[in-house]
């Protein structure tokens, strides 16, 4: 028999993944209209626009209540598949920028509130940053410390200016009427059945996509 926590754990985890199609499908409707879509290539979500480069998001769906802190793994995961990107993209001539997307808030001593859009000193963030790595006996993060040591001072200031935080994101649930609040142009006793259909769509687009049954990213023309 399953225990209560266990079954949230993976209650959770499901959560994730339909997460996933669904934030993408909300920030889809802010993207410009040349922009396009990948689900699940170099990051959970990877942003396209032609004159704004590479955004790549981690999205991260946690339990009500959680916090990000110094050490979470949630955020050095995402640093270790950001670090690859930016070196195989050309490290400073990169056009990438990265960004975590957590509904979970950042615990207020952390130095992950340098990363939440406050202006903060590029070599600030390299710094603090260092020094916590420092301090961990973590094998996840000690990955991250092997994946740094290739890159110099400057270029590792210019990897830690690249990354956004957004706490607090959207709730699954939440994003329904966020979208709805974007399809002001339509009258409001159609919205709840067009939302309906823009997702369905929109699931089945992603499947196709994942299952390589479709090659192209998803437009926002489409």
């Amino acid at each position: 028999m399953t225990d209560s926590s266990s079954a949230f754990s993976a209650a959770e985890q499901g959560l994730g993944y339909i997460y996933q199609a669904r934030f993408a499908l909300l920030k889809v409707l802010d993207l410009p209209e040349d922009g396009a879509v990948y689900i699940e290539r170099n990051d959970d979500v990877e942003f396209v626009a032609t004159n704004a480069g590479v955004s790549l998001a981690s999205l991260k769906h946690k339990a009500p209540g959680d916090r990000l802190s110094d050490l979470s793994v949630d955020f050095w995961k995402s640093v270790r598949i950001w670090i690859k990107y930016y070196k195989a993209s050309g490290m400073e001539a990169s056009d990438a920028r990265f960004l975590l997307f957590s509904t979970a808030s950042i615990s207020p001593n952390s130095f992950l509130t340098l990363f939440t859009g406050v202006q903060a000193d590029d070599g600030t963030r390299a710094e603090v940053a260092a020094n916590i790595l420092a301090q961990s006996q973590s094998r996840e993060i000690a990955k991250v410390k092997s994946e740094l040591d290739g890159l110099t001072a400057e270029e590792t200031r210019d990897f830690y200016g690249r990354i956004t935080i957004f706490p607090a994101a959207p709730r699954i649930n939440e994003i329904p009427m966020l979208v709805d609040q974007r399809l002001r142009t339509v009258r409001r006793e159609f919205r709840v059945a067009l939302f309906e259909r823009l997702e369905g769509w929109w699931t089945d687009t992603v499947i196709k996509l994942l299952s390589g049954e479709r090659k192209k990213p998803i437009k926002v023309q489409e």
